[in-house]
């Protein structure tokens, strides 16, 4: 049985979204979530999305709703440098969920 579950579950952790298959409403939106996540006066290192649990779109006569989850882990840099390309990824630095 157990040999059935590993291969499994290695399939469904590879079934996630990557960039590439977001909308470009849904990047909008994760655009915004990232600026509005990076105003909070707690937060005071930079963060980075790092991976898309889920994107859905919905269409309504005035525009598109979207939700997505996403996950985020701090960087090595200051929160007002959170565009810079030059910030890389903290392997044990803090991680977050984020659902919008």
């Amino acid at each position: 049985m157990w040999q059935l579950l590993l291969p499994l579950a290695l399939w469904l952790g590879t079934m996630g979204l990557g960039r590439a298959e977001l909308t470009a409403a849904q990047l909008r939106g994760l655009q915004v979530a990232l600026e509005e996540f990076h105003k909070h006066p707690p937060v005071q290192w930079a963060f980075r999305e790092t991976g898309v649990n889920s994107a859905m779109d919905t269409p309504f006569p005035a525009g598109t709703f979207v939700r997505l989850e996403f996950k985020l882990q701090q960087t090595s840099c200051r929160k007002r440098d959170w565009k810079k390309a030059e910030c890389k990824v903290k392997p044990n630095g803090v991680s977050e969920g984020q659902r919008v």
